[in-house]
């Protein structure tokens, strides 16, 4: 197959890997995140914890997907690395952080740097961890489809 050709294929395979591993891991983040507050009603007591979990891995990804595309285009795999770390990390705390705010802030008189303390208590190990399994897995995503940059 042609490199240019190979290159659009494999930008596209790794987009879609990295998308799937994102929904995975933000899925298993907050749930382990924020599994204390299961049996706390959501605030609009339409979805049970899991749902709520599995949605917003959804739409958090949705955000994911789009920062990727752009990230797969820097050239050096340490910063392409470094930049996702930063991006994932963010948007896991932000999906914890909605989370929390919705089943425990909405029913109490928490502010929102309360909130955002409670929440960082409650994910920084669990994201920690994820993060760690994220780095792994890109590795693996990264030599298994190459990208051969022009000079």
């Amino acid at each position: 197959m042609d490199q240019i050709l190979q290159n659009r294929v494999n930008k596209w395979i790794i987009v879609i890997l990295y998308w799937l591993l994102f929904i995975g891991l933000s899925y298993m983040q907050t749930i382990a995140s924020m599994y204390r507050l299961r049996d706390t009603p959501s605030g609009d007591i339409t979805f049970d914890f899991y749902t709520d979990a599995w949605v917003g891995a959804i739409v958090v990804s949705i955000f994911y997907l789009l920062c990727t595309v752009f990230i797969i285009r820097i050239k050096r795999y340490g910063i392409q690395l470094l930049v996702h770390s930063f991006l994932v990390c963010f948007l896991w705390f932000f999906e914890d952080l909605s989370v929390f705010m919705d089943r425990e802030a909405s029913w109490s008189t928490y502010s929102f740097s309360e909130s955002v303390s409670y929440t960082f208590l409650y994910s920084v190990l669990p994201i920690s961890i994820t993060l760690i399994v994220f780095g792994a897995l890109s590795r693996i995503i990264h030599k298994r489809f190459p990208i051969v940059y022009k000079k």
